[in-house]
């Protein structure tokens, strides 16, 4: 795997154009992980709906949902 780690200054500012794709609406309130692929594409987990949300890049709604009897590892 990939990953996608941008490198942040210690003394970043936050963008006032920047676009906030997702919320608790969107993710629940407990989401469990997030994974940005080598193309920009973002990956949550939505452990309390059990299921993964898929923004591609420059998306704010998810493009894909995959659901169905995902749960905790075993």
């Amino acid at each position: 795997i990939s990953y996608n780690l941008p490198k942040l200054c210690g003394n970043a500012t936050w963008n006032p154009s920047a676009i906030t794709f997702a919320n608790s609406i969107t993710v629940g309130n407990y989401p469990h992980g997030i994974f940005v692929n080598t193309i920009n594409n973002i990956y949550v987990a939505d452990h309390m709906n059990g299921r993964i949300l898929i923004w591609v890049n420059d998306s704010t709604i998810p493009t894909k949902i995959l659901s169905g009897g995902l749960n905790s590892p075993t």
